[in-house]
């Protein structure tokens, strides 16, 4: 099926490639289609796709899709299953996505979607293409616009792309494509995993259903409620105040010449790693500093919240995640930026409690934000006034348990997709030179 290439190779415009392959301009084996100029709403019959909906890897990010009604949508802005998207301006000029969803999409007006002559060029070979050097380089040269590239289609259809047979193309394409579904597969369940954990926290924590010594859910059961400040609560719960439970330390204000997207000497936790609508961000940074005190470091899985917000909508600050590390990364600590604050229960116990708590009551944080150019969040205030109430430590120490295990193979997922992608992207120069040739029997 995959075999090193033992057949000649020709010189081209983009280096060598095998004697049986062609070279095409994009222009001459795709027409362009540039997206809608329409605003995205909250909720609407399409999803409503937009350049900071896809990921570094290609994917689309569902935390905070958008949408919008489908009488400003005709029939030619729906996507077909297998459509590839490119994103033409700002710093993520010539990322691409491959539609493969189960719900209807169109997409916004500064993404452009190509329209294939299917007989000359496979969709998902192209994408497979889109992440290569081959692409990147000449993408990168052809750019224009300055401060905002501007990637449009007369640049776009300049590219060239080697093109094996259909069938080859199919081919080379199952083969990155198998390796992304296991990754995108490891990403749809991290994402059950936590919808898992936070209806188990709201069955427990806030409609008090939690088991009871019998294993019968609490309140139905005529479980003994009492009256506090927060209104009815379990008997043996407290009230207390965020600070009393936890302490909420500040990051590590830095400057430009110690922090990198490459290397440094610790993992650097940035707002990059929070997702609008809450969890950790795989998206790290490293920073090499001699000013770093103790207070500043971080271990896997402690819990950061996002202190400081760009948008103005309340869709990041307050939003917590559980810190995870790059695929093999050694050291047993980070460091996190004074645009995130660590927040540290005073249990062990207590955190993944105290995780989902933050993650459900976010709203209570936006209202303390200040600020009006860029929001940020008074830690103080919020912490000293917002109130939470406290189970006791056997139901804290029983949900933790749970927690943890759905945390470790969240973690375990992300790091076999890391291992993954590694692999994938260690094969894909060698497929898209033909140095590794695949028959067409691979594509079936």
């Amino acid at each position: 099926m995959i075999s090193m290439n033992k057949h000649k190779f020709k010189e081209t415009e983009i280096g060598m490639i095998p004697e049986d392959w062609k070279i095409k301009r994009l222009g001459d084996v795709s027409r362009f289609q540039y997206g809608l100029g329409e605003s995205a709403e909250e909720a609407g019959e399409y999803v409503y796709i937009r350049i900071t909906d896809i990921n570094s890897d290609g994917f689309l990010d569902n935390n905070n899709l958008k949408y919008i009604n489908k009488n400003k949508v005709t029939e030619d802005y729906i996507l077909n299953n297998g459509d590839v998207l490119v994103a033409r301006t700002g710093a993520t000029y010539g990322k691409t996505y491959f539609f493969r969803e189960d719900f209807k999409a169109t997409y916004g007006g500064f993404l452009i979607r190509f329209l294939f002559d299917k007989r000359l060029i496979d969709n998902s070979f192209f994408f497979q293409f889109s992440r290569s050097n081959l692409y990147w380089n000449q993408a990168n040269n052809l750019v224009t616009g300055g401060a905002q590239p501007q990637f449009n289609a007369k640049v776009i259809s300049e590219i060239l792309v080697p093109l094996p047979s259909i069938e080859e193309q199919s081919a080379i394409a199952k083969i990155l494509s198998d390796l992304d579904s296991k990754i995108e597969l490891n990403q749809q369940m991290n994402k059950t995993l936590e919808k898992i954990g936070q209806a188990i926290f709201k069955r427990w924590f806030i409609d008090f259903e939690f088991p009871d010594e019998k294993g019968r859910p609490y309140k139905s059961s005529g479980g003994e409620m009492v009256n506090s400040e927060l209104g009815k609560i379990p008997k043996g719960w407290e009230v207390k105040s965020l600070s009393e439970v936890a302490d909420f330390i500040r990051g590590f204000s830095y400057n430009g010449t110690e922090k990198s997207k490459i290397a440094g000497e610790l993992v650097f936790v940035t707002l990059n790693s929070i997702y609008e609508g809450g969890g950790f961000k795989r998206e790290f940074s490293y920073l090499s500093s001699n000013r770093l005190k103790e207070h500043h470091f971080v271990r896997e899985g402690d819990i950061v919240i996002a202190n400081t917000e760009q948008t103005k909508t309340g869709t990041l600050l307050g939003f917590p995640g559980l810190v995870e590390f790059p695929y093999g990364y050694t050291k047993e600590k980070g460091c996190f930026s004074h645009h995130i604050t660590k927040v540290s229960p005073d249990s062990e116990n207590m955190k993944y409690f105290f995780y989902y708590h933050l993650f459900i009551n976010q709203e209570a944080a936006v209202k303390y934000h200040t600020g009006s150019v860029i929001w940020a969040l008074d830690v103080n205030g919020w912490s000293k006034n917002e109130k939470i109430a406290v189970p006791n430590d056997y139901l804290l120490n029983v949900f933790s348990i749970f927690a943890k295990a759905l945390f470790e193979k969240r973690l375990s997922n992300a790091k076999e997709s890391f291992n993954l992608s590694s692999i994938r992207d260690s094969l894909l120069p060698r497929l898209m030179s033909g140095r590794i040739r695949v028959n067409a029997e691979a594509a079936r």
